[in-house]
């Protein structure tokens, strides 16, 4: 039993944390250097020119 309860425990605190840390951190990164990305890529030089007088994320949408 108590074998058991510790897979248990060990399984639900890996999944817990490996979930609640992949989505927080990916969309930390995704709207805080979303526009530093759209800079870098060729194929959005024009929107990113476009929108030259808005810096933010919202912006080049």
């Amino acid at each position: 039993f108590f074998f058991f309860f510790f897979f248990f425990f060990f399984f639900f605190f890996f999944f817990f944390f490996f979930f609640f840390f992949f989505f927080f951190f990916f969309f930390f990164f995704f709207f805080f250097f979303a526009e530093e990305l759209h800079s870098l890529l060729p194929l959005e030089q024009n929107l990113h020119e476009l929108h030259k007088y808005d810096k933010t994320f919202w912006g080049t949408i």
